[in-house]
């Protein structure tokens, strides 16, 4: 979405990335770049030092130097890391003539180990979802200069269609009509906490006979815990599980059947489950962690638990279902301002004129040059 926002804004972008890869619905079509084979799947190789997992990110590497020779661009953009080298590769990428922008998605951990930082210090640029992130670099010794917190671009050409009767929604699932429903959708780790919510949910159950609760994503770790907590529990009536990646076209089956959407995350940096919820027009709970709650508070689009305890997020959840208008509300200023706020033209507007200011600067801040600019880019 952010490459085919670019495109309009005159900017001359290929996305590299491995191959096999599934094209989304996007307004542009983008140039793609294959820069090698997905590998088996890494937990096949355990051992960081395994020989087959050196020679696969060399291979990777390697393809990505190779396009970069060939394109010869003036920036670099990384959405995530490539290796623990990345420092390196950055410093090859620079002797080539490029610059390199980094954006953070994921968390950072309390402190930064001598590879992170070296990784984050060598990017020219740095662009994050989250004050929090931004502070946090700067504490680490990233020059203010280097960082600039945009947001998290939206969801809605992925959500389409989105237009599903909620009690059809409710239907498909196999829900009955009248209940009540939390939702936790994403991908499944330790740091998002969800054995927080299923805590949460048992507390709300045994009040609310027409509460469910849905958990729908890719399981990242044994799931086996949280099996054994909801039977604990005795909860396990109540609880619809999907452990799968969700296909984009069956997204709103899971939204538009929810009452609220809930994020009981412990670490996070920006989560675009939240603009799914906004395309859906649905309201959140959320911990106070990273740049989720920055977003919720910011936007008024839902509730910032009192801690990351299962009491508080219980008290939170059901706080917005005692008030279905007031939920009703905080969704629909989500949606609106989904098409507005967080509309990819803007974003990509503001990455622009990063990618402008980053490469015309002679040691000045990018920020500085945007705000004198007004942030309009030209093509590179």
């Amino acid at each position: 979405m952010l490459s085919s926002a670019l495109l309009d804004e005159g900017v001359d972008v290929r996305l590299a990335t491995l191959s096999p890869f599934v094209r989304v619905p996007a307004p542009r079509e983008v140039p793609v770049v294959d820069i090698g084979p997905h590998p088996p799947h890494l937990l096949s190789w355990p051992n960081p030092l395994s020989p087959r997992r050196f020679l696969y990110h060399l291979a990777k590497i390697r393809g990505l130097l190779e396009a970069i020779i060939r394109l010869r661009p003036h920036v670099v953009h990384f959405q995530r890391s490539l290796s623990a080298l990345d420092f390196v590769l950055y410093r090859a990428i620079k002797l080539l003539g490029a610059r390199i922008v980094y954006t953070i998605h994921t968390p950072l951990p309390p402190r930064l180990g001598l590879v992170a930082r070296a990784r984050l210090r060598g990017a020219d640029l740095i662009l994050t979802h989250a004050e929090r992130t931004k502070q946090q670099l700067v504490g680490e010794g990233v020059p203010e200069r280097n960082v600039v917190r945009i947001p998290h671009g939206n969801y809605l050409y992925l959500c389409r269609p989105f237009d599903m009767a909620k009690d059809e929604a409710r239907r498909l699932l196999g829900l009955p009509s009248h209940a009540r429903v939390v939702l936790f959708f994403g991908h499944i780790e330790w740091r998002k906490g969800l054995e927080r919510l299923i805590e949460a949910f048992a507390i709300l159950a045994g009040q609310d006979d027409a509460l469910r609760l849905v958990v729908a994503g890719t399981a990242n770790e044994d799931f086996t815990p949280y099996e054994r907590l909801i039977d604990q529990l005795g909860i396990r009536e109540r609880v619809l599980i999907d452990l799968r990646w969700i296909p984009y076209e069956e997204m709103q089956k899971y939204f538009n059947a929810a009452s609220v959407v809930v994020l009981p995350y412990r670490r996070i940096s920006q989560s675009g489950v939240i603009q799914l919820a906004y395309a859906y027009s649905r309201p959140l709970v959320v911990t106070d962690v990273g740049g989720i709650s920055e977003v919720v508070r910011e936007d008024g689009t839902g509730i910032v638990t009192a801690s990351e305890e299962p009491e508080a997020i219980a008290a939170a959840v059901e706080e917005l279902l005692a008030d279905p208008e007031r939920a009703a509300q905080m969704g629909r200023r989500g949606r609106q301002l989904a098409e507005t706020k967080y509309a990819w033209a803007g974003i990509a507007r503001q990455v622009a004129g990063c990618y402008e200011a980053l490469v015309s600067r002679n040691g000045a801040s990018v920020v500085q040059e945007l705000s004198g600019a007004g942030g309009e880019g030209e093509g590179f």
